[in-house]
């Protein structure tokens, strides 16, 4: 952050202010993913007839989503009674102790169902914009003093109003971002008034913030100044207070002076905008206002959202940023705050009170850790005795019992480590320089603080304690307590929560790391989004994992560069998204082995644990599928792998696909390197938690081991079922129908298995017959979007991806593949009969003409002349080869003469 006592020697008040218009941002291209999406959706064609294989979305079924309400709900069932899961979820219901705490349970139903899918980009669809969107439009509307309008996309207009998730400042960031990364003007640096922002915010904006300091007394002054000796090279004035009306008017004139644009991240209501001053001039476009629900009512602090309103190509390139950062906005937040809001986007202050939040609810005693963080002295802090409800009593023995049985945990652990350091040191006498594992200062298991409380009574206390900052402090603890629970292998001390995808995990340990490159499996999701540059390594012929290329490729880089590991990683997905496969512990094993002892950091994307899509008899036989943490454990133990470089390996596990809650927009990470999570968590700190999704997940959790598994197993079952109804419907349909042998490749631990087309043209594009298909509302994704080697395009150029999630049934998903089928062959022949080559009849007219002498001397001349001719061709590909690539490395390219004697000259 820039100070003011250093701009005296830059560039004079008298240079000319230009009058080209400052803000035009580079054209935002999406996805090819999003391209085909976008059109698919927007096809004129019936909503029943379209075919939607390219939607990501988890597995919605009917009978998993009761389950997942039973368990979150407490209710005590056996698994053959879920046929009845209807009935006894209403029985729950009718049972509440109040008409409130059903209203509440109803809410966490239909939340729960809400979260399976991913939200739209920006929050909401234009054609059918939401309840929350609504709201908030009419607040801006009708439900405020003053109204000032903007854009939510009716009746084709571009959208003014952008959803965010993680707050204000998560907005301020990403707008920030796309103010460095697309905006064509230079003018990218920023005037603060006033104070400095926080260095999580500003950590990927490379240009100057100038601050005018809090404590000046003129801020007019401070601000204008600063535009005269900085007026071509700032852009904006960022406002961070609200001023009164003679300040904002004068800064609006300032602006609309200097063309800069105003970033407003204020939460001013429409009567004290800065968008009310400017627009009154005529340019309602120079204002970009960012604001939290908290503008509404300041008790609305409950809520990891925010809103970003202004020019459309400004909230346009923010919902990219955000969905390559963070992925979509969260749909459990944007749910609870619709809750709390009325029709006219007001705040529900009956509701509120109905709620049992009249006043603000005292400090609790629950245990309390900092965010992501657990080594908190006051870990076990004992519950007040003057606690006037049972829950206080309760607590206290619960905790009594854990203290117990986590002291057992710690002698247990210590004595495991020290009897497999033992072992090691009879074996290899040079290890015993190795440092010693740290035993843990707190217990080594995370305790639980609503562990005495129903699932009621924890609906109740998080209705009631929204505006609480400590209560989400407990919630985060008990979540992460009953995650760990369920998977003990990771380390209590060093897990916690992020509110967002892992994708966003992603980004945050490139931005607080100082990450620059990632070497990944070929065929991955895009990473490309979070690193600023990846290296694809080939997969074996069967699309799994190569240990020996990746290990290849990672000494490639450190032969390059010895100090490569201090900015490169190593990413590794298993079971694969992309390709569905499930790669071996072997060659996992391998890979960490050589990478940790080499102090190269290894993160496992767990975007999948434990998905095995296969008959129940087959999936048990083949579970676990084990997390890279759980294969370094092992080779700890057995003395493969030391304890310090296990340090070394990171895992960030999503809910998303695994828990079938996708748009709840939440992950657990495990660092174990403190000095690497104490950045990562700072550079997290002004990312607000999504609480509602928080809570979903702990009520799941804390049902233990068990029956999470349960819901696992009839997850994975469910896409069997829709697997094997894919298979069986292309497998029936006759030769005829399928000239080009179409083919279902099953997925064996994600849910995205691949339909193959084995007899593919070469000369055929298969990324313009799926804007083909895209066009007739048939959604499906090449797998030359995720293809980065030729090893993988060979295969991604006849393949698509297709996916068993989404709401369609078994029965329903072969009818859709079936008229898929249909519709790809004839796709496949109209490119095939634009490209065909339609040649002269060997017998017929011409054959006797051919036979006269003249004619005959001159088809002779010809054809010399054409022979010469594609001679002079394969020159000239030779020679364009050469300039870009060398001998050696065009004698490794696979059907090269083919590519010359057959594709180039069909094309020509």
């Amino acid at each position: 952050m820039a100070n003011l006592s250093h701009i005296s020697s830059q560039p004079s008040a008298t240079q000319s202010v230009s009058t080209k218009f400052p803000f035009e941002l580079r054209k935002v291209r999406p996805s090819r993913i999003a391209e085909i999406s976008r059109t698919a959706a927007e096809a004129n064609v019936p909503k029943e007839q379209k075919i939607e294989f390219h939607i990501g979305n988890p597995i919605q079924d009917e009978y998993l989503d009761r389950l997942y309400n039973l368990l979150i709900s407490g209710i005590d069932f056996e698994l053959t009674q879920l046929e009845n899961s209807q009935t006894l979820l209403q029985e729950f219901l009718q049972g509440c102790d109040t008409p409130k705490l059903r209203q509440l349970w109803e809410l966490i139903f239909a939340t729960a169902e809400k979260a399976i899918a991913y939200m739209p980009t920006g929050g909401y669809s234009p054609k059918a914009p939401g309840t929350l969107i609504r709201q908030f439009r009419n607040w801006l509307l009708a439900g405020q003093d003053e109204a000032l309008d903007y854009s939510i996309g009716e009746n084709g207009q571009p959208t003014e109003i952008a959803i965010v998730s993680g707050g204000p400042q998560e907005a301020l960031k990403l707008l920030l971002q796309v103010i460095e990364e697309y905006l064509l003007n230079e003018r990218k640096n920023i005037v603060v008034a006033s104070g400095s922002l926080d260095p999580a915010v500003c950590r990927a904006f490379k240009h100057k913030l100038f601050a005018v300091p809090e404590s000046s007394d003129d801020i007019l002054s401070e601000v204008e100044f600063l535009l005269r000796q900085w007026q071509n090279q700032v852009g904006f004035v960022l406002v961070r207070k609200i001023y009164p009306e003679i300040v904002r008017k004068e800064l609006a004139r300032l602006a609309l002076a200097h063309q800069v644009m105003i970033i407003e991240a204020n939460d001013a209501s429409n009567a004290v905008s800065l968008a009310k001053e400017i627009g009154l001039e005529g340019q309602n476009d120079r204002v970009l206002r960012i604001v939290s629900p908290q503008v509404i009512d300041p008790r609305l602090v409950c809520t990891g959202v925010a809103f970003l309103m202004g020019r459309y190509d400004f909230v346009e390139a923010l919902n990219l940023v955000h969905f390559k950062k963070k992925g979509t906005p969260s749909a459990t937040e944007i749910k609870l705050l619709s809750f709390l809001l009325n029709e006219l986007g007001q705040f529900d202050e009956k509701r509120w009170i109905n709620l049992g939040n009249t006043t603000r609810k005292s400090k609790q005693n629950f245990p309390i850790s900092s965010i992501g963080n657990n080594n908190s002295e006051n870990s076990h802090e004992e519950v007040s005795a003057a606690s006037p409800t049972p829950m206080g009593l309760k607590q206290f023995f619960q905790i009594a019992q854990n203290v117990g049985r986590y002291t057992a945990e710690v002698v247990t652990r210590v004595a495991n480590i020290a009897s497999h350091l033992s072992e090691r040191w009879e074996n290899n006498p040079n290890l015993t320089e190795e440092k010693l594992p740290s035993v843990p200062t707190r217990l080594s298991a995370r305790h639980d603080p609503f562990a005495g409380l129903s699932a009621s009574e924890v609906v109740e206390e998080f209705f009631s304690h929204l505006d609480d900052p400590h209560f989400l402090a407990h919630l985060d603890q008990a979540f992460l307590a009953a995650f760990q629970q369920v998977h003990p292998q990771f380390n209590a001390d060093c897990i916690g929560s992020l509110s967002g995808s892992a994708r966003m995990g992603l980004s945050t340990m490139v931005e607080a790391w100082g990450l620059r490159e990632a070497l990944i499996t070929d065929l991955s999701w895009s990473v490309e989004d979070a690193f600023p540059k990846t290296i694809a390594v080939p997969l074996d012929s069967d699309l799994r994992l190569n240990a020996e290329r990746m290990i290849a490729a990672v000494q490639s880089r450190l032969a390059t560069d010895p100090q490569w590991p201090e900015y490169g990683v190593v990413v590794i997905n298993n079971p694969h998204n992309t390709t569905g496969r499930i790669n071996s512990e072997d060659a996992i094993a391998k890979i960490l082995q050589f990478c940790l002892e080499n102090g190269i950091r290894v993160i496992d994307d767990l975007s999948y644990f434990d998905v095995i899509i296969a008959k129940p008899e087959e999936r048990a036989a083949r579970l676990p599928v084990k997390s890279c943490r759980e294969i370094a454990n092992e080779m700890v133990r057995q003395g493969q792998l030391s304890i310090t470089a296990s340090t070394n390996l990171i895992t960030i596990c999503s809910i998303s696909k695994t828990d079938c809650k996708a748009g709840a927009r939440l992950a657990v990470y495990e660092i174990l390197d403190e000095k690497l999570r104490n950045k990562f968590e700072q550079a997290l700190h002004t990312v607000e938690k999504n609480r509602m999704a928080l809570l979903l997940s702990y009520l799941f959790y804390r049902r233990g081991s068990e029956r999470v598994q349960q819901f696992w197993a009839l997850r994975d079952q469910r896409m069997w079922q829709r697997m094997e109804a894919l298979q069986n419907a292309v497998s029936e349909i006759s030769t005829e129908e399928n000239p080009f042998e179409l083919t279902v490749i099953p997925a064996e631990g994600a849910m995205y298995p691949h339909l193959l087309v084995k007899r593919m043209p070469l000369y055929v594009s298969i990324d313009k017959i799926a804007s083909s298909l895209a066009v007739k509302g048939i959604g499906l994704i090449p797998m030359t979007a995720f293809a980065r080697s030729e090893e993988s395009f060979e295969y991604a150029n006849r393949c698509f991806r297709l996916t068993l999630g989404g709401t369609l049934s078994a029965n329903k998903m072969a009818v859709k593949v079936r008229r898929l089928v249909t519709e790809l062959t004839r796709q496949v022949r109209r490119e095939v009969e634009h490209y065909t080559l339609h040649r002269l009849p060997k017998n017929g007219v011409l054959s006797d003409l051919v036979k006269h002498p003249d004619v005959k001397a001159n088809f002779q001349r010809y054809e010399t002349q054409l022979n010469n001719l594609i001679e002079q061709i394969y020159q000239l590909v030779d020679a364009h080869f050469h300039k870009w690539a060398p001998r050696s490395q065009i004698d490794k390219i696979k059907d090269y003469r083919e590519f010359v004697e057959k594709y180039l000259p069909e094309r020509l």
